[in-house]
């Protein structure tokens, strides 16, 4: 009777087993993990504009303002540093570069010379 009862157990232990088993199979056929795919693309221009909804329009309106006024000061201040680098270092730069030249030049009429 005993390996009757051995038998059962073991039985019983297969049969858990496989109700194990199967409810794992469940669980991952119905998992929610994350997949990067299944969420549509969104473009940035998508979530910022999503971002809108998040905000009081007058908070948006501000940092818009605040952002345009930024970038105007910005574009301001880069074209009055390069207009006038290129008016204050330019000429600098071309003499320094023709000085350069007419010593080679120079130095070349001196060596034909020696040559002589």
């Amino acid at each position: 009777m005993s390996g009757n009862n051995q038998g059962s157990g073991d039985n019983s232990e297969t049969n858990d087993d496989q109700n194990f088993r199967q409810f794992i199979t469940q669980i991952n056929a119905h998992s929610t993990e994350f997949n990067e795919f299944d969420e549509p693309d969104e473009s940035i221009f998508e979530r910022i504009s999503a971002l809108k909804e998040m905000f009081p329009e007058i908070l948006v309106d501000n940092v818009g303002s605040v952002i345009s006024t930024a970038f105007d000061i910005v574009c301001e201040a880069t074209w009055i540093l390069f207009s006038s680098g290129i008016i204050l270092l330019g000429p600098i730069i071309f003499e320094h570069e023709r000085m350069r030249l007419t010593e080679s030049l120079n130095d070349d009429d001196e060596e034909q010379k020696s040559e002589k």
